[in-house]
């Protein structure tokens, strides 16, 4: 579920994560705004760097291309293809020893998945040990979200220890180049129809959703249409003092007191200082909040879930 994927910081038609978990009823605990469930993220590419013969790396398929991985005697695709298949299964083995010997629930298995042949292993494999299987995969043809993507990720990423900022630009689009040769994209017509998968394009423009089943896939699905990959500043803010703390009582409705008016218009020209472009504000439903928000002079949306948690029997008093 996590990862890559959910991030939606991929490359130019690359894919796949996806996520297992058992069937079984699970055993969500609360926090924050929803359920939330324990999972553990399995990455391809840290077995493929830890396991020997590292170097025998799919990013050095295309013959010839000076990618940062490439050796000076390359090895056969077939012991590359090999090496690929046996990291692929030791990370499987992780898989099921983690949702079935240490009580994990979800598990997200993230790698290059790009070929059918490679997620009919995985559907096998979850067939044989009873998991529910959703595939999330990000495609992504716009060149300037691509190089904008390999920029802010790639630059600071371990793979690329000792390049110039305009070699990994150019090391990565071969990358992808190289990926294009097998990748098969998910067929929801045709070969993948009965799959339950979404597909992120262009980094949340558009989405493809297939055979949502349960509830952990709709949040899933969920979650991925409701995430970006641009920066944001959020400023969480208590609201000004109000009447009932100068009485020391908790919870209640009330509104400001004369310094949590002060307090507000103390937030305005903070507020104004930053400069902010499209600036949101939310609030709850309480007096004290909306009147703390109103002085900022700007539209503001209250949500009921941001309501203070009911004090004892304050509704009573």
């Amino acid at each position: 579920m996590l990862g890559d994927a959910l991030t939606t910081r991929r490359w130019d038609n690359a894919v796949l994560s996806l996520t297992l978990y058992s069937p079984a009823p699970l055993m969500p605990f609360w926090g924050g705004f929803g359920v939330v469930f324990c999972f553990f993220f399995f990455s391809m590419g840290f077995l493929h760097d830890q396991l020997p013969d590292a170097d025998r790396d799919d990013r050095a398929a295309c013959q010839g291309q000076d990618l940062h991985v490439q050796k000076a005697h390359p090895l056969p695709q077939l012991d590359r293809g090999a090496h690929q298949r046996r990291c692929a299964l030791v990370a499987l083995e992780d898989v099921k020893s983690y949702l079935l010997e240490e009580c994990g629930q979800i598990a997200v298995f993230d790698a290059t998945n790009t070929t059918r042949e490679r997620r009919d292993l995985i559907l096998n494999f979850a067939k044989e040990n009873a998991f529910k299987v959703f595939f999330v995969e990000s495609v992504c043809d716009d060149p300037e979200v691509i190089a904008a993507n390999i920029l802010e990720v790639k630059v600071s990423s371990p793979d690329y220890p000792e390049r110039h900022r305009e070699n990994v630009m150019d090391d990565f689009l071969k990358r992808i180049e190289c990926y294009k040769v097998t990748y098969q994209p998910l067929d929801p017509d045709a070969y993948d129809k009965d799959l339950s998968f979404i597909k992120v394009i262009n980094v949340g423009q558009r989405f493809l959703v297939n055979r949502v089943q349960d509830y952990i896939q709709s949040k899933i699905v969920y979650y991925l249409m409701n995430i970006h990959v641009q920066p944001r500043t959020i400023y969480l803010c208590r609201h000004g003092e109000s009447e009932y703390n100068l009485l020391g009582r908790i919870g209640g409705d009330s509104g400001l007191s004369p310094r949590g008016k002060q307090f507000s218009h103390a937030l305005k020209k903070f507020i104004e200082e930053q400069e902010i472009v499209d600036l949101k504000v939310w609030t709850s439903q309480l007096k004290r909040t909306i009147q703390t928000a109103e002085c900022l002079g700007v539209l503001y949306e209250q949500w009921k879930i941001l309501n203070e948690i009911d004090a004892v029997s304050e509704r009573l008093l």
